[in-house]
């Protein structure tokens, strides 16, 4: 991202300006110096801590697929709980980290990937170092975001939907939450 960002607006945008003072031959060389440029200064950034990539340990990290029915997400969730207890991580974070699986799988299938044939959803669990459980789902059904579903408290209308219920008690309990749609697929990440 910030390469891309550097080379395609906060260099090339200058870089283009300052040529159109210069001859049109030396059009060209914008290119060339643009990536330079890019390069140059993302080797400074990198070493700046807000642009820093942390090193994770790979056994810290829990991969799954859901491949859009109910028994891989009650496998994946079951997995999800015994490597968050190798990690002794603990009960209530045990739980909210196997009911998001479960209430945002659940929702995503549903909603998400109703009218769909081959729908996934790939599950990352992160045990940081401070002791919080990130949580990371991909999928590639149609543009739904499980935050936006109507979360209003039961009883207010007495029409409900319990995957909304779900999403509302992780919303409420997770230290952060967010959503994001990329051409192609879905994005949650949620730390708990």
């Amino acid at each position: 991202y910030l390469i891309e960002t550097l080379r395609g607006a906060v260099i090339l945008i200058p870089a283009a300006v300052g040529a159109s003072f210069l001859p049109a031959r030396f059009f060209w060389y914008i290119f060339p110096l643009t990536e330079a440029l890019t390069f140059v200064i993302y080797l400074f950034l990198r070493n700046v801590k807000k642009y820093k990539i942390e090193s994770i340990a790979r056994d810290r990290v829990f991969d799954g697929t859901i491949f859009g029915n109910a028994d891989d997400i009650t496998r994946t969730s079951q997995e999800a709980s015994e490597f968050c207890e190798k990690w002794e991580i603990n009960p209530k974070q045990q739980y909210l980290v196997t009911m998001a699986i479960e209430e945002i799988g659940m929702s995503i299938v549903t909603h998400g990937m109703k009218d769909m044939d081959r729908g996934f959803l790939q599950i990352t669990l992160i045990v940081r170092e401070d002791g919080d459980v990130e949580i990371h789902l991909r999928d590639n059904a149609v543009t739904f975001d499980p935050f936006s579903l109507e979360t209003s408290k039961a009883g207010e209308d007495g029409d409900f939907d319990m995957d909304a219920m779900g999403v509302l008690v992780i919303k409420n309990k997770a230290k952060d939450f967010h959503y994001r749609h990329y051409p192609g697929f879905n994005s949650i990440s949620i730390v708990i």
